[in-house]
């Protein structure tokens, strides 16, 4: 009995095979991207969530106060979604969050949404101006080849290793390191290599 080819069964020989469009391609990149912000923003919220709930703070208490009567505190606690399981609570603030509402700030007592507006235009001054020196300092460092910050980066980097490359020639020869730059050493006496 014959040994039927593979090929030939198959419904479409190898070079009818297609590659996806570059329109697919970029529509599984956009897919592949959007399901990684997802997955850091959903991590984002569990870590917040989380460190909310081992602070050594009782929320309802700050809310509260200290000298609140019991029953005060367990309707606050009630209010506040605290008695239900942490898998629960996890949800309710997920569901909060996605639809807007960020809460109430322990310690400001405002909702966070208004502090977030207050605070975010200087933190975006700040982020601003910290970009702009870090790109200004390594457009400098590494932009041009004689300027005065690459020369000072390049000779301290180029003498280091040169006294790495020295003390690790004298130990092999049972010379003393050298502790100073170049042939001199720190008081200025010249130390002799032997080789």
């Amino acid at each position: 009995m014959a040994v039927p080819d593979p090929l030939a069964l198959s419904p479409a020989p190898l070079a009818a095979v297609r590659r996806p469009s570059r329109h697919a391609r970029s529509l599984n990149a956009l897919g592949r991207f959007l399901v990684v912000i997802l997955l850091t923003y959903l991590g984002l919220l569990a870590v917040t969530f989380f460190i909310g709930r081992v602070m050594p703070v009782d929320p309802v208490l700050a809310m509260v106060g200290d000298n609140a009567p019991p029953h005060v505190v367990a309707r606050a606690r009630e209010e506040m979604g605290l008695n239900k399981p942490v898998y629960a609570q996890f949800y309710i603030y997920l569901r909060k969050v996605l639809s807007g509402d960020f809460g109430t700030s322990v310690l400001t007592a405002n909702p966070v949404w208004t502090d977030i507006k207050k605070t975010f235009p200087a933190t975006l001054e700040l982020a601003t101006v910290g970009i702009l020196i870090g790109a200004g300092l390594g457009g400098l460092g590494g932009g041009g080849g004689g300027s005065v910050l690459t020369l000072v980066v390049a000779t301290a980097d180029h003498q280091r290793a040169a006294k790495k490359a020295r003390n690790k020639q004298c130990s092999r020869h049972g010379v003393p390191r050298v502790r100073g730059s170049g042939p001199m050493g720190r008081h200025g006496e010249t130390r002799l290599l032997l080789g």
